[in-house]
């Protein structure tokens, strides 16, 4: 009897110190979304590039084109690619504790014949997160000082596309005025920040508070 009751107290202590070694939860934001082409078209096997906190981590896209990935509390950069498409990346964003994420990606085809050219540019930190916005675009010009972005025209018209934080929009024409912080998003515009997302034909987004604020627009500016 000795010899089991001894056991059977050995069984306990080995279970909970199996217990006890098991590793916590810990924090962490999900990020997920869905990679198209230009037609909508769900991308496979696209490769997603995560850097931040000194780690890189990589996530591959589906057959439905979805991909999904858990990263600690950090700040990240994302780049893309695909054999045949664009390599394509966003702005550095905040990844916070417990936080669900979704970035929707559109690739562009680029022509074998080097047609046409994407450009890109960092724009001046927003004062709050000191995050800097990035703009990819055909062309640019200034009006004052306001600057104005338009897409890049490659084996087909592509959107001008502004990313920042958590902020993705997509416009035919941005302007952009640095000393108000004011964007100005025109013509089939499409925006995404966290899980929330619209449509529009002229959109502001103010960056000079916490939190982009989009506001739909109809009057003339």
């Amino acid at each position: 009897m000795r010899w089991f009751v001894s056991f059977f107290f050995l069984g306990i202590l080995v279970f909970e110190s199996g217990s006890l070694a098991q590793p916590a939860d810990k924090p962490s934001a999900e990020v997920k979304g869905v990679v198209t082409d230009i037609h909508d078209s769900r991308v496979q096997k696209a490769i997603l590039i995560f850097e931040g906190g000194g780690q890189t981590h990589r996530v591959e896209t589906g057959e439905d084109g979805a991909y999904a990935i858990r990263l600690k509390p950090s700040t990240y950069t994302v780049s893309i690619t695909h054999y045949g498409f664009c390599g394509f990346r966003r702005a550095a964003f905040i990844a916070k504790k417990d936080s669900q994420i979704r970035f929707d990606f559109q690739l562009w085809v680029c022509p074998s014949d080097g047609y046409g050219k994407i450009n890109d540019i960092e724009l001046q930190p927003v004062p709050h997160t000191r995050l800097k916005p990035l703009v990819l675009y055909g062309e640019t010009q200034m009006e004052g000082t306001m600057q104005t972005f338009t897409g890049a025209v490659l084996s087909e018209k592509y959107p001008v596309v502004f990313t920042y934080n958590l902020l993705t929009v997509r416009a035919n024409q941005l302007s952009y005025d640095p000393r108000k912080q004011l964007l100005w998003a025109n013509g089939n515009v499409v925006w995404q920040n966290r899980v929330d997302k619209g449509s529009g034909e002229s959109v502001q987004i103010w960056l000079n508070e916490p939190e982009p604020r989009v506001v739909p627009f109809t009057g003339q500016r």
